[in-house]
């Protein structure tokens, strides 16, 4: 894939243009402005676009985004997760891989992204953490210094999944890199005191049915149900800011609607439309979610 405006002017222009602007790091038609490009392959002129930004200091990620050369993105292009029609995982995982083998000699290549903006109706975390691990090892195997960078689902913007897999309980190290070295992604801050992050943001909710004036509870057979007793207060929910899923604490589970004037029910259909909640009222105290 070529950096686009090479077309319109001298690749050095543009990328001193970018200095000039502040810019510290960049992600990755020719024709009468750049002549040197034009006998060169395509690996060429990308390598070439590397090398000018590394000449006048601006960092790079090199970016994964599709696998046939066009324009992004839709939800089913075939482009979006592993498996889809044009989206090999077998073929993919070795490709960064190259990519972080040829360019280790370039210190201007700071990060390799993975994959941007997974998405469509085959996303899930199963197939996520199977793929995104053993590029990430590859990529990491091919090159130690560089940055890995990973993409969440739903275009990237969901990674609430991870915390149903913590890397780390300790906050530091005796001796990693250097005495005393942090754990970033810890459980504990680095004196072993406190979480980390600190924060008295809630982690789960109650469900309040204001025209009953009842909780929402959940049985053995996950049967989804309003009732008044405590029993049933400690069946906990999350949501990951407006728009995601309602989940049921301690399991796989989310709220789904399946009609209209039907009470929802739980699946494991977390994904989909029918399960993104958000709220519709002044109060954000009362939520909808819609049918495909």
């Amino acid at each position: 894939m070529l950096a686009e405006g090479l077309h319109k002017k001298p690749l050095k222009d543009i990328v001193a243009k970018l200095v000039q602007l502040k810019f510290n790091c960049a992600k990755q038609g020719i024709a009468k402005n750049n002549p040197t490009l034009l006998n060169m392959s395509h690996a060429q002129a990308f390598e070439a676009v590397v090398d000018e930004l590394g000449k006048q200091g601006i960092m790079m990620v090199l970016d994964n985004h599709v696998s046939n050369p066009k324009w992004c993105c839709a939800d089913e292009d075939g482009n979006g997760f592993f498996k889809d029609a044009d989206f090999n995982p077998l073929e993919w995982q070795w490709g960064p891989a190259i990519v972080a083998q040829k360019f280790s000699s370039k210190n201007q290549v700071v990060a390799m992204s993975l994959r941007n903006e997974l998405r469509g109706s085959r996303q899930n975390e199963q197939d996520w953490y199977r793929y995104i691990v053993k590029g990430a090892r590859m990529v990491h195997k091919a090159n130690p210094d560089v940055l890995v960078i990973v993409s969440g689902l739903n275009w990237g913007t969901d990674l609430s999944f991870l915390r149903k897999n913590l890397w780390a309980l300790q906050g530091n190290y005796y001796l990693r890199d250097h005495t005393n070295a942090e754990e970033t992604f810890g459980i504990l801050d680095i004196n072993w005191d406190h979480l980390n992050p600190n924060s008295n943001f809630p982690t789960s909710y109650i469900l309040y049915h204001p025209e009953s004036g009842k909780c929402i509870g959940a049985n053995v057979k996950n049967e989804v149900f309003t009732s008044n007793s405590r029993r049933w207060w400690s069946r906990r929910w999350s949501q990951d800011g407006d728009g995601g899923p309602i989940r049921l604490m301690g399991s796989a589970l989310c709220l789904k609607v399946v009609g209209d004037g039907l009470p929802p029910i739980l699946s494991s259909d977390c994904l989909s439309q029918q399960s993104a909640w958000k709220s519709v009222s002044k109060s954000n105290l009362h939520l909808a979610a819609k049918m495909n």
